[in-house]
């Protein structure tokens, strides 16, 4: 295997990876879902899972930086956090993703979990929370896109 083709792999494998981060996110907010994301979130999830893996199909291309390479680590990171920290509310109390999935397949309960319920604050506050979650990701997007190669560099 030569360079070309171990830089081409590993491409593929990081656009493979922001896929299955943006699918995997998604499948867990729903999941844990609410009245917040049956009225409007399953929309701006929706949104930043297909953003996510357009903006990797579109960044990360040869000649692939370090910069690149962390950008795109971070980015993952950082859009599994924004979907396990989703706030939504359901007929009692609101929870959050990732207390509700520990609650639910980890301490046998089938509850928003430990005895922990957040107050029903309506819905722009939880909405607006939820969808400051995906800033940090944003800023990752735009320095992916700022960074990337302006051309591809041609096979010869």
């Amino acid at each position: 295997m030569n360079v070309s083709e171990g830089a081409q792999q590993t491409t593929f494998l990081l656009r493979a990876v922001a896929v299955i981060v943006a699918i995997v996110g998604f499948v867990l907010r729903y999941h844990a879902m609410g009245w917040l994301f049956v009225f409007g979130g399953f929309l701006y999830c929706l949104a930043a899972s297909l953003v996510h893996a357009l903006v990797h199909f579109l960044a990360l291309r040869q000649p692939l930086s370090d910069s690149q390479l962390r950008l795109a680590i971070i980015s993952n990171c950082l859009l599994l956090f924004a979907f396990l920290l989703q706030w939504d509310m359901g007929d009692d109390c609101g929870n959050i993703t990732v207390v509700y999935l520990v609650a639910h397949y980890f301490a046998d309960r089938p509850g928003p979990g430990f005895g922990l319920c957040i107050p029903d604050f309506g819905f722009l506050i939880p909405n607006l929370v939820n969808v400051l979650l995906f800033v940090p990701v944003g800023v990752t997007w735009y320095q992916m896109m700022k960074r990337r190669p302006k051309s591809a560099p041609t096979e010869g």
